[in-house]
């Protein structure tokens, strides 16, 4: 699925983006409302092979926010999945 404007593209996760992620993923102040700063690139790696394994099941997902101005990814928004209550979905 993707989803464009006029200022941002929503799109899959793509391999080419794990560098992009990591360094966004690193930023304590990226990531205060979210999961805390990774401090290791392979939980960046872990979160974006777990949005594309959702994807390929065909659920609902996380999408990488594309700024088309810098043609840079720029974060990520999207629903999200908690195992530990099947069927709870989050927005964010």
């Amino acid at each position: 699925m993707r989803v464009e404007t006029k200022r941002l593209i929503l799109r899959s996760f793509r391999e080419e983006d794990i560098d992009a992620m990591a360094q966004l993923f690193a930023n304590p102040d990226f990531m205060r409302f979210s999961l805390g700063a990774f401090t290791e690139r392979k939980k960046t790696v872990d979160f974006i092979e777990k949005v594309r394994g959702w994807d390929r099941a065909g659920m609902p997902s996380q999408f990488a926010v594309v700024s088309r101005s810098e043609d840079a990814v720029i974060g990520y928004s999207g629903f999200l999945h908690h195992p530990e209550v099947p069927g709870e979905v989050e927005i964010g």
